[in-house]
């Protein structure tokens, strides 16, 4: 019972962290006139993949597959308590007045988490109709992979949103304008 709850916490906790670590890659991708190459290029060249907050999902991710962590519910809990932290700092941290969300970076995040959500999902669907006992366990180590490869969701949504030059469109709050 209580590794089921351990479970349900770290799967919660996961999604705020994935929330708020696509948040940011949108508004990354927004100062990069989404153009996944260059978001890419971005990454790479700022360090922005050994940064402190993807660090973090990077250490929880390990932890996960610990003996500890498969063995005690407290050490889920400890991990999925530092995914929330992670989560809520990320998504209430205010900005600088210049990386305002968009309605095209707003597209993006929604798209990039909806991607990764049903990523999990089917993670957790095919654990729980395979029979598996604690089919929780499959999906909360998902949507923990899924917030430690955020930038990838962000950079398949940018290829999937990918603006017609032909059309004279820049990105994609250019196709909800025209809309």
């Amino acid at each position: 019972m209580m590794t089921t709850i351990a479970n349900i916490s770290l799967l919660a906790a996961a999604a705020i962290a994935l929330c708020g670590m696509t948040r940011l890659d949108a508004l990354a991708l927004q100062r990069c006139s989404f153009k996944p190459g260059r978001y890419y290029a971005w990454l790479t060249q700022k360090g922005d993949l050994t940064s402190t907050k993807r660090l973090i999902v990077l250490a929880v991710l390990i932890a996960c597959f610990t003996t500890m962590a498969q063995v005690s519910w407290m050490v889920v809990m400890l991990l999925a308590l530092a995914l929330l932290a992670l989560g809520v700092t990320l998504l209430a941290t205010k900005r600088e007045p210049h990386t305002k969300l968009t309605r095209g970076a707003a597209l993006v995040w929604a798209i990039s988490c909806l991607i990764a959500m049903l990523a999990v999902a089917a993670i957790g669907c095919t654990a729980y109709y395979s029979g598996e006992a604690d089919w929780l366990h499959p999906a909360a180590l998902a949507a923990v992979m899924a917030a430690a490869v955020s930038p990838l969701f962000t950079i398949l949504t940018g290829w999937l949103l990918k603006p017609d030059p032909e059309k004279g469109e820049t990105g994609p709050e250019d196709q909800l304008d025209n809309n």
